[in-house]
């Protein structure tokens, strides 16, 4: 879904630690993890919410039709899109 490059370009500036991390590879993993929009990457889960519950994904047509709406994600603790995208 989407574009791995795009994705990653747009959470660049996510890509940062304090030198005091304790697992500086598990965080980087976590944030890689977050910008993978593969299935079982944390893009589309942060966004969208679950798989088949808050939206379902048309291969065919590219296409997510999203069930649950932004509001009530956001209420449970999901990205707000809206928010992010107008940075």
């Amino acid at each position: 879904m989407g574009n791995p490059e795009t994705n990653a370009v747009a959470a660049a500036p996510l890509r940062a630690l304090s030198v005091k991390a304790q697992n500086p590879e598990k965080l980087f993993r976590f944030l890689d993890w977050l910008v993978d929009d593969s299935e079982g990457g944390g893009f589309n889960l942060g966004l969208y919410g679950v798989e088949g519950t808050d939206y379902t994904y048309d291969k065919a047509m590219n296409l997510i039709k999203q069930s649950t709406s932004y509001a009530d994600l956001y209420k449970k603790g999901y990205n707000n899109p809206i928010r992010m995208h107008s940075l």
